[in-house]
């Protein structure tokens, strides 16, 4: 089997990422719902509230892995080893760079922050600032790993990510409650960075000729795709947690946060395909092979992951988030069906997008900002209640998947990353 697997690059790789990300979600997973026993519905909306934040704020990091992983896979499509070391290096220099500043600015209005999440300290907000700029450094560096298709390094960074954060994590929920188990997110954070600086040690250590990239071609590139990553980040992130958590009280977020953490899983187990569409697309145009076939496939097995996933949330809504977060959430029950389903319709806006970018479509980009603003300052401004929020949720994410197909039947853009060196 591991030999038929090998023949086919796609299930191959597929296989590898789609096992490292089940473990490490398996491990956050069991980091949410052990939390969540531990300390109560209050205290569990503190940490889900602030935890979204920090997924909220660290979307530029988002931003920049892809375009990270964009450059990488030409670099790998054209063998040029180079030049992709000393991306990495580049990479690495200044993802800690903004790292550290993120820190300082976040410590510097941790009073306000605190405000906002009617928090009693600011302590919490200190140490989620930790785990903000681990988070964002690890996730731009991983960006090295998906576009040169090293999936198996991609799958150990994750892996520690998830196996840290819950080995550390809930042992310290144990004694010190939120702001433990907000000191397991972030060394879980730190140890998953740890990795992936011991893994980039070849290229950090490598020499050779420095490249040239046209400033002017890069920014228009990364503003497409910034835009259209920023916008699915932010969605992915859950903002709607934190929004949740400032507009109502603590009891109402800590019932959406047990309701989202089901969302979340959903858009867990669907992460590894985006995470292959887009370098196997690059890969697939460099040949000049047609990139439909791919998209098909993607889809198909999205909607066989999200089907059941749906279905047992329409059946058992109250068992499920009892399931996942205790008997104490039971009263997420109605919030649940419909927030697996517009996970799902952005779980597969996410294949799409990585899609059409892996092959220079940006059609799509501004059609997706405008729909993605629309959702947020709905909820923002238009809040009557949990239900209200949900089914913004839904329509809005469902309108965004249909806005990523915009441009997708288009002609293959030929200009390569390698033009603008």
């Amino acid at each position: 089997m591991i030999s038929r697997l090998r023949r086919n690059d796609l299930a191959y790789h597929g296989a590898i990422v789609f096992s490292g990300l089940i473990v490490a979600n398996v491990f956050n997973y069991l980091y949410y719902m052990v939390a969540s026993r531990v300390m109560g519905v209050e205290p569990y909306g503190e940490l889900t509230s602030l935890n979204a934040a920090v997924f909220a704020l660290a979307a530029p990091a988002s931003v920049a892995q892809i375009v990270v992983a964009r450059l990488a896979a030409e670099f790998d499509a054209t063998s040029n080893r180079s030049a992709l070391n000393a991306l990495t290096r580049m990479t690495v220099l200044w993802a800690g760079a903004l790292g550290a500043l993120a820190v300082v600015v976040v410590v510097l209005v941790r009073q306000p922050l605190a405000g906002f999440f009617h928090l009693p300290s600011a302590q919490p907000v200190v140490v989620s600032a930790l785990t903000l700029a681990a988070f964002a450094f690890a996730t731009v560096g991983r960006g090295i790993f998906q576009g040169s298709h090293r999936f198996g390094e991609m799958s150990v960074s994750y892996l520690v990510e998830g196996g840290v954060r819950f080995a550390i994590g809930i042992p310290l929920t144990i004694q010190h409650g939120a702001i433990g188990a907000l000191a397991g997110f972030a060394i879980g954070e730190l140890a998953c960075l740890g990795y992936n600086l011991w893994a980039f040690r070849g290229a950090l250590g490598a020499t050779g000729a420095a490249f040239h990239l046209e400033a002017g071609y890069i920014a228009r590139l990364a503003s497409r795709v910034g835009i259209a990553q920023l916008v699915l980040t932010v969605l992915s992130a859950q903002y709607d947690v934190a929004l949740v958590r400032h507009f109502f009280d603590a009891n109402a977020a800590g019932l959406y946060a047990a309701a989202a953490l089901i969302g979340r899983a959903v858009l867990g187990v669907l992460a590894f395909i985006p995470t292959l569409v887009m370098p196997k697309a690059t890969a697939l145009a460099a040949r000049g092979a047609a990139g439909s076939p791919l998209l098909v496939t993607a889809l198909g097995v999205s909607a066989a992951i999200i089907a059941p996933a749906a279905f047992l949330a329409a059946i058992a809504p109250a068992g499920v988030v009892a399931l996942f977060a205790g008997k104490a959430f039971r009263e997420a029950g109605p919030l649940v069906s419909t927030y697996v389903a517009a996970a799902g319709a952005l779980g597969l806006a996410n294949v799409v997008a990585a899609y059409q970018i892996g092959l220079h479509r940006y059609a799509f980009v501004w059609p997706a900002a405008t729909v993605g603003l629309a959702e947020v300052l709905t909820i923002a401004f238009w809040h009557p209640s949990l239900i209200a929020v949900i089914w913004t949720l839904f329509f809005g994410h469902a309108t965004l998947l249909a806005a990523t197909f915009i441009g997708v039947g288009s002609k293959q853009n030929a200009r390569s990353f390698s033009e603008g060196f």
